[in-house]
């Protein structure tokens, strides 16, 4: 999406002062990828936004924060009313996310008319990469409608599913559930870091599953490719789904270490899977999940902001100075850390306080050593709750992992969720709860 966002401000010259104003800040909310920002930018100045700026902004954020209907019928407005001001790629861009926010909807017949109408009308003017990437998309999604996907079995009554934290050295975990895959039962990892359903190609093939007629890549250390293959069944606990889709991906890394702990990631539950479940509760005490189709009692709760871009579920943090923070939410990842940014924007005291150090960072795709800070711990606010995390890593600029940094301030791993006595994520109204 950066250049959609770079392509759009070139438009605010010509507005006037107020406009043009919220629209500058807008653009830029944008550019930085500062979804929180934007969308409390817009409820606050929505008035002195151009109907261009406000529009575009609402076709971002509502798909952002889980409203894909509505997010769908303000592109549609986009592309209808504004389709000279925004430009031929960013129209494009804009397709393929009304496209996505489909499919996320388990509306995949729709998602491949939207991209196949725009492919015929924009024959003439679409390389052939893209054209390539707009029938790849339409053929994946065109394989996912043969499906009734997530069709649930049970009658949807709340539902406690046990599970355990496996031990994978000093203070290292993974959160394991209960669940069975075509009838077999498997250890299923609860990943919020991971924006699809994995399997391993071993487990697909002795769960027989069925093997769709696609090829997908997926993105971690490296990116790589894969396949995707439906269960027919997927249980968790008393919680039956139907005709539940999987990336099929072969998580070796050849680092010996790193291939040890990835050998244990059979089965991962990832944000879609999270996404129609819509109420969940971790109580880290009890080890049970508890699963209800209406949100829990809000009593002493501390709610976060969340956001989920493309499948990357990101959670609003301060600094105890107030400073805001966009951190991925990530249970597959065992320990917390901080990314280069925070790193620039708090040298002298992290400095003052850490050592440096390089630890290795395994994931799809490889292993990798990276040079960071080791701090001994950093506080946060979550919710309106302090928080403190123990032996923080803050990954330092310019080291040989760079390309794995994103845009965002840093990591919140499970160690996270460890701090609390009762996890809440509500994915129906996006936000993240938290109980001492």
């Amino acid at each position: 999406m950066k250049r959609l966002c770079f392509t759009v401000l070139t438009l605010v010259c010509a507005l006037a002062a107020a406009a043009q104003n919220a629209d500058s800040l807008a653009g830029a909310y944008m550019n930085a990828e500062d979804w929180f920002a934007l969308r409390r930018h817009v409820e606050q100045r929505r008035g002195d936004m151009s109907p261009f700026f406000a529009t575009f902004s609402d076709a971002l954020i509502l798909g952002y924060f889980n409203r894909p209907t509505e997010a769908c019928d303000a592109i549609d407005r986009l592309l209808a009313d504004y389709g000279d001001e925004l430009g031929f790629d960013n129209a494009m861009s804009m397709t393929v996310q009304k496209a996505l926010n489909l499919s996320g909807s388990g509306r995949n017949a729709e998602a491949v008319a939207a991209m196949r109408d725009f492919r015929e009308r924009a024959s003439d003017d679409l390389t052939e990469e893209q054209t390539a990437m707009l029938r790849s998309q339409e053929k994946l999604c065109g394989e996912l409608a043969k499906y009734r996907l997530f069709a649930r079995r049970d009658d949807g009554s709340p539902t406690d599913v046990p599970f355990r934290l496996d031990t994978l050295g000093p203070n290292a975990y993974m959160l394991m559930l209960e669940g069975e895959l075509n009838g077999r039962t498997f250890d299923v990892v609860f990943d919020t870091g991971a924006g699809v359903n994995v399997v391993s190609p071993e487990t697909a093939e002795r769960c027989g599953m069925e093997f769709l007629d696609v090829a997908v890549s997926a993105a971690g250390i490296t990116s790589a490719a894969g396949r995707i293959a439906v269960a027919r069944e997927f249980r968790l606990g008393g919680i039956v789904f139907e005709n539940v889709p999987f990336y099929v991906l072969d998580l070796r890394t050849g680092n010996e270490r790193a291939d040890e702990y990835l050998s244990r990631l059979q089965v991962i539950m990832g944000v879609p899977t999270m996404n129609v479940l819509g109420n969940i509760r971790l109580d880290m005490g009890r080890g049970t999940m508890t699963v209800s189709d209406r949100p829990f009692d809000d009593e002493d709760i501390g709610w976060a902001d969340l956001c989920c871009v493309n499948g990357s579920m990101r959670v609003e943090a301060r600094q105890p100075d107030g400073v805001p923070l966009t951190l991925a939410m990530d249970t597959g990842s065992q320990s917390s850390s901080f990314n280069p940014d925070y790193y620039i924007r708090n040298k002298d005291r992290l400095e003052a306080a850490g050592r440096r150090d390089s630890i290795g960072v395994a994931g799809f795709g490889g292993a990798v050593r990276t040079e960071v800070l080791n701090i001994p711990y950093e506080s946060v606010e979550l919710g309106g709750r302090a928080c403190y995390l123990c032996n923080v890593a803050v990954h330092l600029p310019d080291n040989s992992a760079g390309h794995m940094f994103n845009r965002l301030d840093g990591t919140f791993g499970l160690d996270l969720f460890l701090r609390f006595r009762q996890v809440y994520l509500d994915m129906n109204r996006m936000r993240l709860g938290t109980r001492y």
